[in-house]
């Protein structure tokens, strides 16, 4: 499974900073409203799973500023990995966490702490993440954006 959206999330927030939190969150709520039954009243699920995806790359380069000073602007490869990485699992614990809190079963269990689900959120965000950083990246290479 890649998703792409957490790649998008990266690379909006890399390239636009802050300012693009609000169009990233109304996003996240949109597609959260068409993804969950909306119907069953589970709008606080849904703001709180579109805040915690919304801010989950913040919280990675807030993290990785703390612990290695690493400048915003000074965005190499290793950095920019390890945005990926701590973000996919910031993001990946946040919606498991709210799922186990609002009890939204999507038809397997909630009660390990490294279930199949965290797993596949992390490497489906992983890898869309990377897949779509290296493809723009490889455009720009070659010119075409």
């Amino acid at each position: 499974m890649i998703y792409l959206p957490h790649g998008v999330r990266v690379i909006g927030y890399l390239v636009g900073g802050i300012n693009i939190l609000p169009g990233l969150f109304l996003a996240h709520l949109y597609a959260a409203i068409n993804f969950v039954n909306f119907a069953s009243n589970d709008f606080l699920f849904i703001f709180g799973l579109s805040i915690g995806a919304t801010i989950c790359v913040l919280l990675a380069v807030l993290l990785l500023y703390r612990r290695t000073q690493v400048k915003f602007f000074d965005l190499k490869l290793k950095n920019i990995l390890l945005i990926v990485i701590l973000s996919s699992l910031i993001n990946s614990y946040l919606s498991y966490f709210l799922r186990v809190i609002f009890k939204f079963d999507f038809g397997f269990e909630l009660e390990t702490f490294l279930s199949p689900e965290i797993l596949k959120f992390l490497t489906g965000d992983i890898i869309g993440a990377l897949f779509l950083f290296f493809l723009v990246t490889g455009l720009r290479k070659l010119k075409i954006i």
